[in-house]
């Protein structure tokens, strides 16, 4: 039984570590950062204008109704906590989801945010769609309330733990087996051959294959186990 690889599924390094951190994350030049920046402080006066009505007695932004955010082609090392806090710099994110594998934990490429204020989200959205990081374009979408699933943010206020069911099966795998487990073994492959050759020879077909038996496993099975312990001249 050959033993399986640790790292067969792609995708498995963090990129976080590779390109330089979180502060990169703001944006690829100090350019286009500055640019970001002040998008987001032209977007945050005018909601803040359009709030107060001309009276200025208002200081909230818009009204107490959430508002969620698609945000697709998301990349590798963009995660939960690198999302949170880029994002709080238009508003207070209540809710997030990065949709990660069940198998193996990695992203997916794609998550859902939710503001506090729906204005906030619009804006967020708006700014951030086709934003260029990590040789990528974002791609934000606001999500109506009405074609939002209610399973959206299922189980997001819990925190991040990778899968082990894949490691607990390669460590089942891998591990030393038994000679009761080795026979076990054989009897299930020679029971399973001498089905399939019932049913050729019902159609017809006359097919010999040489099965090993328990005795000559086990007599394999000795003959390794004597062939791996050194000799008098290893040990001296």
């Amino acid at each position: 039984m050959a033993p399986l690889k640790k790292n067969r599924v792609r995708g498995g390094t963090n990129a976080i570590d590779a390109i330089g951190g979180s502060k990169s994350f703001l944006a690829l030049e100090d350019d286009d950062q500055k640019d970001f920046e002040r998008r987001v402080a032209d977007h945050k006066k005018k909601m803040k204008g359009g709030a107060g009505g001309g009276t200025g007695g208002a200081k909230t932004v818009g009204s107490n109704i959430p508002g969620v955010v698609y945000l697709g082609h998301v990349p590798h090392g963009f995660y939960e906590k690198e999302m949170r806090a880029f994002f709080s710099q238009f508003g207070a994110v209540t809710k997030l989801r990065l949709s990660r594998s069940k198998r193996t934990g990695n992203s997916k490429g794609y998550a859902f945010l939710e503001f506090k204020h729906e204005e906030v989200a619009k804006v967020a959205a708006d700014t951030m769609n086709n934003y260029l990081m990590y040789r990528q374009l974002l791609k934000c979408e606001f999500v109506p309330g009405d074609k939002l699933h209610p399973d959206t943010f299922k189980n997001c206020h819990r925190p991040f733990r990778p899968p082990t069911g894949a490691l607990k099966s390669r460590q089942r795998h891998n591990a030393p087996k038994t000679e009761e487990q080795l026979r076990r073994k054989v009897k299930q492959r020679t029971d399973r051959m001498k089905k399939k050759t019932e049913a050729l020879k019902a159609l017809g077909v006359d097919f010999q294959c040489q099965v090993d038996s328990d005795e000559s496993k086990a007599k394999d099975v000795a003959v390794v186990a004597d062939a791996t312990q050194p000799t008098s001249m290893e040990t001296s």
